[in-house]
């Protein structure tokens, strides 16, 4: 469980950005709207419910991500399912990719 709270704390810094712009695709966009809509940062990763949410925007966020990002994507989907894997670089692959593409600046 704890894995999962700081993989899940991961995916809310994922979508905890700050900008405009960005390359107007519908992944750019779902990554400012979570940005605007707060939702995610309000999660609280040790409600099971709320842990289920962040997996499944992960997995939504996945779906609607470049090629490019489908590996990294698909990471973070198994490691919410409880698969043993390791999802730091598929994190850090994915902020490159938002900070570049997206035109959005992480904050800590």
């Amino acid at each position: 469980m704890r894995r999962l709270a700081l993989l899940a704390g991961s995916l809310v810094l994922v979508t905890t950005l700050f900008g405009c712009g960005g390359d107007g695709s519908a992944y750019c966009d779902r990554i400012r709207g979570n940005v605007e809509d707060q939702t995610l940062n309000r999660l609280d990763v040790s409600v099971p419910g709320d842990l289920k949410k962040l997996g499944e925007e992960a997995r939504a966020l996945g779906e609607l991500a470049p090629q490019e990002l489908h590996a990294d994507y698909a990471v973070l989907s198994r490691a919410f399912e409880g698969d043993q894997v390791n999802p730091t670089e598929a994190i850090a692959d994915i902020e490159a990719y938002d900070e570049v593409t997206c035109d959005v600046e992480y904050t800590d």
